[in-house]
């Protein structure tokens, strides 16, 4: 089963730079914005329960705090802000609440 990896300024890198799959983070700030709640809920109850989820990762950005510094690189203005990366680099980018079947799509066609 697949899962929501915590993203931070110390493992981005890492984790979703220098991976060999394409990576979908969206960068949140499940303190305060319902939003970003709501589809946090999206992601971890249906999204990564999705086929999709063994092609690509899925991670969080809590902007915040764990992710302050990679939320400003990446030009992250409001939240919550979705973009794939491939390849290390950034190839799409999606801003707002998306239902389930929406998101899942939007992934597919931006990896192929």
């Amino acid at each position: 089963m697949s899962k929501l990896n915590e993203i931070t300024d110390e493992n981005f890198q890492k984790e979703v730079l220098e991976n060999s799959k394409p990576y979908v983070v969206t960068y949140s700030a499940l303190s305060y914005c319902q939003p970003c709640i709501q589809l946090h809920k999206v992601l971890k109850n249906e999204v990564i329960n999705d086929p999709i989820a063994n092609e690509v990762n899925f991670g969080t950005v809590a902007v915040e705090d764990k992710g302050i510094n990679i939320s400003s690189a990446a030009g992250v203005r409001g939240v919550p802000t979705t973009i794939i990366y491939k390849n290390g680099e950034r190839i799409s980018e999606k801003i707002g609440l998306v239902a389930a079947e929406a998101f899942i799509a939007w992934v597919r066609e931006s990896i192929v």
